[in-house]
C-alpha cells in the first residue's frame, strides 16, 4: 500500500531518481499486474515533466504535493487495491468450491491452500481413502502406484495433529534410498512452510557428526535410511525417539526384506509403544501384514488398496527382445539409437541389476558418443543428487540406474525404461515400469 513517498532531490539526483522509479514501475508492469488482468495506470512524459524538480533540488518533498503526480498516485493505489480484491476473490472461490473434497476429508484450510499454490486441487484415491482414518488415530496399510500421492496421503495428517501440538520429534519416515529420502523431506518442506518446519535428513553420505548435531536440535521431522539411523542410537544419545507421533514405512515392502530387519530392531526397540504406524507402498506382502518385529494395531488398522488391479495404466506399451547373452550390450546400444532417431531429447532410463555393470555400461555410453548420467550406490550423495538434478532438469536425457532410481522417485516424464537385465524379484520388475506408467 501507498502510504507516503519521499524523495531528498539534493541526494539522489534527477536522473537516478527517475530510474529508480520507472524500474519498480516496470517490475509491477511486467510481473504483478498481468497475471491478474489489471491495467497500470500509464506514466507519460507530462507527469514527468510535470513535477518541478530543478526547483526542488534542495529541499525534501512530498512527491503527492505536486498535482499531476497526486493523480498518478490515486491511480497506483486503485491498482493495489484491486489485486488485494482480485487475490481475496480468489481465495474465497478456492475455500469454497475446490478446496471441498479436501475439507471434507477433515484437512484444515491452510494446509489446503499449500496443495493449491502446488497445484493440487483434488485428492488421489489413495488420499481419500486414508487421510480421514489417518487423523482418526488408526494405523494403516497404503498400497498403491507409484506416483499416485501415497507421499501426502501421511504427510498432510501428520503436518495438521502437528500444527496442533508442535514439539520435536514428532514423526520418523523410514525410506530405503537416499533419492526417496530426500524427495520425501522435499514434499515435508514446501507442504510444512506457515509451520516452519525443521525436516532432518539422515542417510549417510555425509558427516555423520553434522547429522547428530541436526539431531539434537529436535527437528520436527526426521526422514531416515534404516542402517544409517540405527548407526546413531546405538552410537550417542544426542536424541530420543521416545516422543515420535508417528512411524510412518515407505516402501515398506523393501523395508521388510532381510537386509533391514537388523537395523529395523534397534530403531524399534527406542520407540514408544503408543504411536500410529503408516505403512505405504506400491506392492503390499505377507511380511508387512503380519510382521513380528512391528506388531500393528489389528482393532483400529487400516488396509487400503487399489480397486483397479491391473499394475499399471494400459496404455504402457511393454515388448521384450530375445537375445544371447554376449550380444546384449549391442542390441540395447541398437534399441537406444533407433529410439534416438526420432526422439533425440525424450528421457529413457536403463536399469541394470549391480552397481558394477551400472558404471561400466554408462562408460561404455560415453565412450560412444550417448551422453549418459548413472545412478548408483557406490557414488557420493552429492553425486547421486547431481545426477538426478541433471536428468530431470533435461540436460541429460538418458540415465542408467539399479533399483535405486525404481523405488517412489518423481521423475516427471519417463519416456521409455529399458531392462538391461530383468530383476529377479517380480515386484522389482513393476516399481521400474511403473515410473513409464506415469507418463503414459
Amino acid at each position: 500500500m501507498v502510504v507516503a513517498i519521499r524523495a531528498d532531490l539534493a541526494q539522489v539526483g534527477e536522473s537516478s531518481w527517475q530510474r529508480d522509479f520507472t524500474k519498480s514501475k516496470t517490475r509491477l508492469k511486467k510481473k504483478a499486474i498481468p497475471k491478474l488482468g489489471l491495467a497500470m495506470p500509464p506514466l507519460s512524459e507530462e507527469i514527468l515533466e510535470g513535477f518541478p524538480l530543478k526547483m526542488a533540488r534542495t529541499a525534501k518533498v512530498q512527491l503527492w504535493s505536486c498535482p499531476v503526480w497526486n493523480i498518478y498516485l490515486h491511480s497506483l493505489l486503485q491498482v493495489v487495491r484491486s489485486v488485494k480484491l482480485t487475490i481475496q476473490q480468489r481465495e474465497l472461490i478456492m475455500n469454497d468450491n475446490e478446496g471441498k473434497e479436501f475439507a471434507a476429508l477433515g484437512v484444515k484450510k491452510w494446509l489446503i491452500k499449500q496443495l493449491f499454490s502446488l497445484g493440487i486441487k483434488s485428492p488421489t484415491p489413495i488420499q481419500k481413502g486414508c487421510i480421514q482414518q489417518i487423523l482418526a488415530g488408526d494405523d494403516c496399510i497404503g498400497a498403491a502406484k507409484t506416483g499416485s500421492g501415497k507421499t501426502f496421503a501421511f504427510a498432510l495428517p501428520i503436518l495438521q495433529n502437528l500444527s496442533e501440538d508442535p514439539y520435536g520429534i514428532f514423526a520418523l519416515v523410514l525410506t530405503p534410498t537416499h533419492e526417496l529420502a530426500y524427495q520425501i523431506a522435499d514434499q515435508f518442506s514446501i507442504l510444512g512452510q506457515p509451520l516452519s518446519l525443521r525436516v532432518c535428513i539422515v542417510t549417510g553420505g555425509s558427516d555423520q557428526l553434522e547429522e547428530s548435531l541436526k539431531l539434537a536440535k529436535r527437528p520436527h521431522i526426521v526422514v531416515a535410511m534404516p542402517g544409517r539411523l540405527a548407526d546413531h542410537i546405538t552410537g550417542c544419545d544426542t536424541f530420543s525417539l521416545k516422543k515420535i507421533k508417528y512411524l510412518v514405512l515407505d516402501e515398506a515392502d523393501r523395508l521388510f526384506s532381510e537386509s533391514f530387519s537388523d537395523d529395523l530392531e534397534t530403531i524399534f526397540n527406542v520407540l514408544p509403544a503408543k504411536r500410529q504406524n503408516l505403512l505405504f507402498s506400491a506392492t503390499i506382502s505377507e511380511e508387512v501384514r503380519d510382521s513380528k518385529i512391528l506388531p500393528l494395531n489389528k482393532d483400529r488398522l487400516l488396509i487400503w488398496k487399489e480397486t483397479d488391479t491391473q499394475l499399471t495404466v494400459s496404455t504402457l506399451d511393454q515388448r521384450y527382445a530375445v537375445c544371447p547373452a554376449y550380444a546384449r550390450d549391442v542390441y540395447l546400444v541398437q534399441a537406444l539409437r533407433k529410439y534416438r532417431e526420432t526422439t533425440p531429447s525424450s528421457h529413457v532410463l536403463v536399469f541394470t541389476d549391480t552397481k558394477k555393470e551400472c558404471q561400466v555400461l554408462s562408460m561404455m555410453l560415453n565412450a560412444i558418443g550417448m551422453d549418459n548420467v548413472c545412478l548408483h550406490g557406490y557414488m557420493r550423495q552429492k553425486e547421486r543428487v547431481a545426477a538426478l538434478a541433471q536428468f530431470r532438469s533435461n540436460l541429460k536425457c538418458t540415465l542408467v540406474a539399479t533399483n535405486v532410481a525404481a523405488r517412489g522417485l518423481d521423475i516427471p516424464s519417463v519416456h521409455l525404461v529399458l531392462n538391461h537385465k530383468l530383476p529377479l524379484e517380480p515386484t522389482e520388475y513393476i516399481h521400474r515400469k511403473t515410473i513409464a506408467a506415469k507418463f503414459a
